[in-house]
């Protein structure tokens, strides 16, 4: 049975909201409500990570509270684009991710442009995020203090990948193992992702919705 153009507009609004509330809860540490946005079986790839939304949030909470490795990020997000297919949806939402922390001594600021690509289920608990994959177009940085100096070793930034290489440049100096693989702009990595979003949302069961 197909969606009315209300229970659509309906679904898409409670989709957006958890594409937002992700971000949110991520960067205030809020854990228990940023589990229950995903799936038992959920799974995240992203700069510096690619797991589990468990091993995620581990790994969060670590670096939140080791005051050694503690860069601080935020999440934007600038609406996205959702399609439904009885219980199953795909959320391709834009944003930036705004990162503070010191490279080569120097206070920085790394802004990031990236589409978060999303898997969405409709569960007996309503809307969950199965699959989250951080597509990242390109990334710059820059002396958070203006005047200051920053010195990188070009050859070392030129070795990680072009979109977000200022991050994973700063991020792996704090001992941090960076994902070194994920799908690159118009590559065939993101036109693989793109065909398992249809195919995702062909397999969706309208007979429940």
């Amino acid at each position: 049975m197909m969606l009315s153009y209300e229970q659509e507009a309906i679904d898409k609004m409670i989709i957006a909201q958890q594409v937002a509330a992700w971000g949110i809860h991520r960067d205030a540490g809020n854990w228990e409500p940023l589990r229950e946005i995903w799936t038992e079986d959920g799974t995240i790839e992203v700069t510096w990570f690619k797991g589990t939304a468990d091993e995620f949030i581990d790994a969060s909470k670590e670096l939140t509270e080791n005051p050694n490795r503690q860069p601080f990020n935020q999440h934007l997000f600038c609406g996205s684009v959702i399609e439904i297919n009885g219980n199953h949806a795909v959320s391709e939402a834009r944003g930036e991710v705004l990162i503070r922390l010191p490279c080569h001594g120097v206070m920085c600021d790394i802004t990031s442009i990236v589409r978060f690509y999303d898997f969405f289920l409709k569960t007996s608990d309503g809307w969950k995020m199965k699959k989250r994959v951080g597509v990242f177009d390109k990334d710059m940085i820059a002396p958070m203090n203006y005047g200051e100096e920053l010195k990188i070793d070009i050859d070392r930034l030129n070795s990680f990948p072009p979109a977000y290489r200022h991050i994973a440049y700063c991020l792996s100096q704090m001992g941090i193992e960076m994902n070194m693989h994920l799908p690159a702009p118009n590559s065939p990595e993101q036109r693989a992702l793109y065909e398992e979003g249809a195919a995702w949302l062909a397999a969706g069961n309208t007979s429940s919705s």
